[in-house]
């Protein structure tokens, strides 16, 4: 998906392309299949419950906006022109990538920990 920024020209593009639009619907139709599989998902680890409950609210708000969009399953350019569906792709996107930079800190931690350890183990050891 193209930024909110871009919105309005692919919209504009879609609307004179039907392959294009065809294209675009495909491509919404997979998001929507993917966000409700997303929600659906039952068995999260404790330790990601708050995290994952953020990812179900955004998703819950993408895929208002997707069903917006789709009636009927055919996409209607002039709902997706008024619609906050690309905004809230990009919202969805940063919290995804906030929470892999935060999965790359705590690797991170992890490793540097696991260094310690090993290098307290070996003095403890007298090596």
């Amino acid at each position: 998906m193209k930024s909110s920024q871009e919105a309005p020209q692919m919209i504009q593009e879609a609307a004179a392309d039907p392959a294009l639009k065809q294209e675009l619907e495909d491509r919404l139709t997979t998001l929507k299949q993917e966000v409700e599989e997303f929600i659906a998902l039952q068995e999260i680890p404790k330790l990601a419950e708050d995290v994952h409950q953020d990812l179900v609210t955004q998703n819950e708000a993408l895929l208002a906006e997707i069903n917006k969009v789709l009636e009927n399953g055919s996409l209607a350019l002039d709902q997706l022109e008024n619609s906050e569906l690309f905004t809230t792709i990009n919202e969805a996107t940063s919290l995804i990538n906030r929470i892999e930079a935060l999965g790359q800190k705590i690797f991170l931690i992890f490793s540097i920990f696991d260094k310690l350890l090993k290098l307290l183990w070996i003095s403890e050891d007298g090596v």
